[in-house]
């Protein structure tokens, strides 16, 4: 029974996989950022001298996590054709170091568009230089984004290729059992009264 629910979860899993990914990496996203957003906050109201509003920080923190999920997408189909091999590891490695400055660059554009929009509705201005300084404080904290997701991306595929023949063994044995009764459940045919007849005459 145990082994049937498994396997019923994880084909409804299956089906929507993308989705329910998805959803989940929002979902620890928004719950890292809000407590970073709390973080900042109260690490202001520690002096008496407090320079940002409440929203702020909030506003900082979500506009980075939305730029993150749109940006994962185009991430991981990245990784899908790019997976890592033990082969030609230089390569990888600049490569993906390249990548990390393509990526931290679109992460930094977009979380600033969205905090320079936020910030215009409350008729101010959301400052942003001087940008070298700023995109490499930036830059940073991309790239360990980057190597994180990179590392989350081929556990989980191996893992979800590990439940998946999992589930397959599971369903093809419950398929041979349940065909195996049909087959020996057929009783033989009754002789007929000709048979014994027939033995007597002999």
């Amino acid at each position: 029974m145990r082994d049937k629910q498994k396997s019923t979860w994880f084909e409804k899993f299956d089906q929507h996989k993308y989705l329910y990914s998805y959803l989940l990496i929002a979902a620890y996203l928004l719950i890292n950022n809000s407590i970073n957003a709390s973080s900042v906050w109260m690490e202001h109201n520690r002096s008496n001298d407090v320079q940002i509003q409440m929203w702020e920080p909030y506003v900082w923190e979500y506009s980075s996590a939305l730029s993150t999920l749109i940006l994962l997408p185009f991430i991981f189909a990245l990784f899908a054709r790019m997976p890592l091999r033990f082969a030609n590891l230089g390569r990888q490695l600049f490569i993906h170091f390249l990548i990390t400055i393509l990526y931290s660059a679109a992460h930094v554009g977009l979380m600033v568009m969205f905090r320079e929009w936020v910030y215009m509705l409350d008729g101010g201005n959301y400052d942003f230089s001087p940008w070298l300084r700023e995109f490499w404080y930036e830059y940073r904290k991309d790239a360990w984004g980057y190597v994180f997701w990179l590392i989350l991306y081929q556990v989980m595929q191996s893992l979800y290729a590990r439940l998946k023949g999992e589930a397959s063994l599971v369903n093809d044995q419950e398929e041979a059992v349940c065909a195996k009764p049909d087959s020996m459940s057929a009783p033989s045919p009754a002789p007929s009264p000709d048979f014994f007849i027939s033995q007597k005459a002999r």
